[in-house]
């Protein structure tokens, strides 16, 4: 096993973890607004996309890909319209945020969000234009062809890893009691940021 190579990996890919962007975005709104297991739920669903990130570029189906850009670009648009969906769905929580304090008086979180967590968090990993230009970057240029098997199921291992603990970090960071109470006091605002934020990034991919 390549560690010089596993830790080269590791850290870009570190530091692409820390840069905001969508999944960022997206466990700040649901460790606010459902708490912390619901970050972690979505942080979970981010490391399952980086699993399917790192599968399809071991198995080769980066060559398919650049061979065939339309793929791409479908996968693209498909982000894109999720991206617009969340932000819509968020415009519409703020009309109806009933739901959203029931959960957070009853201090806990029901089975069915913390699915929709996971769910949210996979599917705006897997559909992210820049985390599947990002992985394809990884695997066909920083790490050599020839590199072995192990070395290539450890840096895609560790990539989950890292990018589920580190959306764990920020979930907790962002559920303290503190964080969310002064949250609820400017609720309406924070979620309109939040809608613009996925509404401006879902409409920029379209246009690019």
């Amino acid at each position: 096993m390549d560690l010089k190579l596993l830790l080269a990996v590791s850290s870009l890919h570190f530091l692409a973890l820390v840069s905001p962007g969508p999944d960022f975005v997206l466990t700040v709104r649901n460790a606010l607004q459902f708490g912390r297991n619901m970050g972690f739920a979505t942080a979970v669903g981010f490391g399952m996309g980086i699993a399917l990130h790192v599968s399809y570029a071991v198995g080769g189906v980066a060559i398919l890909i650049h061979k065939f850009p339309q793929i791409f670009e479908f996968v693209k648009i498909l982000g894109a319209l999720y991206l617009i969906w969340l932000g819509l769905s968020t415009l519409w929580a703020i009309r109806n945020p009933k739901a959203v304090h029931e959960v957070v008086a009853e201090k806990k979180v029901q089975e069915q969000t913390l699915m929709t967590g996971l769910r949210q968090g996979f599917l705006t990993n897997i559909l992210n234009p820049k985390a599947t230009l990002f992985t394809l970057g990884l695997f066909t240029s920083i790490i050599p062809p020839e590199t072995n098997l192990p070395t290539l199921i450890a840096c895609g291992v560790n990539m989950s890893v890292l990018t589920v603990l580190w959306f764990m970090v920020v979930s907790v960071l962002f559920s303290t009691k503190n964080v969310r109470m002064g949250y609820l006091t400017a609720e309406r605002g924070i979620n309109f940021v939040f809608a613009m934020f996925f509404l401006f990034a879902g409409t920029m991919i379209i246009l690019k």
